[in-house]
């Protein structure tokens, strides 16, 4: 007679700390404050999960549109590229400038 024993793969792994960026939400979550706003995640959003475009952003895209003449989207030499996250968005940036910006920017993600 044989006896099967159920031993899971994991039974042996230890838990690592817990990650310190995630510390950031929790905080937000613990946090009472009415006017608290969630600086942990990658895309702001209200309360009905609309986007939420900080006052900053607003006031600077009003000075772009009004005369500013030296910027690239006015030479139509503006791309993008849509990333997951901002993991996966330095992640395309860092390939970008290693392959066709060569030199000290590869440098600097190096010693990042």
């Amino acid at each position: 007679m044989t006896v099967a024993v159920e031993v899971s793969w994991f039974s042996e792994l230890t838990m690592v700390p817990p990650d310190p960026i995630l510390g950031v939400s929790n905080s937000f979550g613990a946090d009472t404050h009415e006017m608290k706003l969630n600086l942990g995640v990658g895309a702001y959003r209200t309360e009905d999960l609309q986007p939420y475009v900080l006052d900053a952003v607003k006031k600077q895209k009003i000075l772009c549109w009004k005369g500013e003449k030296t910027k690239s989207i006015y030479q139509l030499k503006v791309a993008t590229v849509q990333g997951l996250s901002r993991t996966g968005s330095l992640r395309l940036a860092a390939v970008l400038i290693e392959r066709y910006f060569p030199g000290n920017h590869q440098n600097i993600f190096n010693d990042a």
